[in-house]
């Protein structure tokens, strides 16, 4: 799988074979690397002395020199014996890491652990810039700063609750009545889609959780994806909030065009399915295993065409 992230997306390198959810799993290797990333030469900064631990005498610091910057990190589960021969890129969203794939806030196992019962072998990543992928310098590397979500923003922005609905103290939020999640901290769609344009041979299909972005089609060429089929899963809610209105006008264009190219775009709107109460961070909502299964159908339908 891919996943690219405001969104989250799930790029999937593989058709699917359906296993019982609650089989045992056998890992044959659980391993990690760094991916991407290029050197990067940092001179006439001054010399500084620092303590990295309280009572620790200082030492000199001299931060010049050659640097590997703008890796991606990742983390690999090998099943024993794996139900189907490629594996599933997971890449999270803007402001989060692998870690949404891992475990829900309410302690039960997440999509990684979904996915690996259902028979694939998992990837997980941090994006360039997080977690474990890791910070290059700002403002020498990186030109712009990082930026941080505050729980007010995360809140609106992922679809918690209502514009204005936030307080400080927990007990007064206010979600929507129908929300199914637990409070956590979610722009990766853009990644997946154009991971597909430039390898589009080594991309078996790319599902696309509300995709926050999505490239120009009169900038791109759309026909080669014909052999990638996409999908596009949006949740509860859009209406209620504008910034949402804009960003799915994006993914609504893209799949206009993939659509006239013979590409063959699917899009599922799960309200309409009768799965309600979703937030933006859908695969860490209580129900994150009924969105899941919907994935793994349109997958298993894919091996059926």
């Amino acid at each position: 799988m891919v996943w690219y992230a405001n969104s989250a997306l799930l790029a999937i390198l593989a058709t699917v074979v359906s296993v019982p959810a609650c089989a045992d799993i056998l890992l044959k290797e659980i391993g990690s690397f760094h991916i991407g990333g290029h050197e990067a030469v940092l001179s006439g900064q001054p010399i500084k002395e620092v303590s990295f631990t309280a009572g620790m005498a200082p030492v000199k610091v001299d931060p010049n020199g050659q640097f590997e910057i703008e890796q991606m990190y990742v983390q690999y589960f090998k099943l024993a014996a794996p139900k189907f021969r490629y594996p599933l890129l997971m890449w999270h969203g803007g402001g989060l890491t692998g870690v949404t794939w891992e475990t829900k806030p309410d302690g039960k196992p997440g999509w990684q652990m979904f996915f690996l019962n259902r028979g694939y072998d998992v990837y997980v990543s941090d994006a360039v810039e997080r977690g474990r992928a890791s910070w290059a310098r700002y403002p020498e590397f990186f030109k712009s700063e990082p930026l941080f979500r505050s729980k007010k923003e995360a809140w609106e922005l992922f679809r918690f609750g209502p514009t204005g609905s936030y307080d400080p103290n927990p007990a007064n939020r206010r979600p929507f009545p129908t929300t199914r999640n637990i409070i956590v901290h979610s722009q990766g769609g853009n990644f997946g889609f154009n991971a597909a344009l430039r390898a589009h041979d080594k991309i078996k299909a790319l599902v696309a959780l509300e995709p926050s972005g999505a490239p120009d089609p009169g900038k791109v060429d759309v026909a080669q994806l014909k052999t990638v089929p996409h999908l596009f899963v949006f949740g509860d809610h859009l209406q209620d909030f504008p910034s949402w209105q804009n960003f799915i006008k994006a993914s609504q264009r893209y799949h206009a065009a993939l659509t006239d190219a013979g590409v063959k775009p699917d899009w599922i709107d799960l309200p309409t399915l009768g799965i309600k109460g979703n937030s933006h961070m859908m695969m860490m909502d209580r129900n994150s295993d009924q969105i899941a299964e919907v994935v793994a159908k349109w997958l298993e339908q894919l091996r059926a065409d």
